[in-house]
């Protein structure tokens, strides 16, 4: 089955299908204004990838207080794929290292939808759109 996402109401308004009688009643979580620290759980790797994506995800305005336990898994999902990696590297060329093929196999597989619901992937990437914030409140009306 497709991955199907609906549309946030700023998507809606953008792309001019916003309809009061639809989307009106949609909650929307408002951006957070800057970059919190990693939860006390993650290990020095996993807040290492918490800032790196914390902050690509703040700069396109996409980084929400509602979202950030899911970040937070990802993150350390991250750290074992980077141990995962390191095992693999160590063990190069023995039965040892088709194990952890294999577990890198099931790790990205955990991995990848947390990405695309964060938009990390160039596919979903292109269903965000970023609302423009207006310099001129009287522009409107020019």
């Amino acid at each position: 089955m497709a991955f199907s996402r609906q549309k946030t109401v700023n998507e809606h308004k953008i792309s001019g299908t916003y309809r009061k009688d639809r989307h009106g009643n949609r909650a929307q979580a408002p951006a957070l204004e800057g970059i919190p620290d990693p939860p006390e759980k993650l290990s020095k790797e996993a807040a290492a990838h918490w800032y790196r994506k914390a902050g690509e995800l703040h700069q396109i305005g996409q980084l929400h207080q509602i979202d950030l336990d899911g970040l937070a898994r990802l993150c350390i999902l991250y750290e074992v794929a980077d141990r995962i990696t390191q095992g693999m590297n160590d063990s190069w060329g023995t039965e040892l290292y088709l194990k952890y093929v294999k577990e890198l196999e099931r790790v990205s597989k955990l991995i990848l939808p947390l990405e695309r619901d964060f938009g990390m992937n160039p596919v979903s990437r292109t269903r965000i759109k970023i609302e423009v914030k207006k310099t001129d409140e009287f522009e409107d009306f020019q």
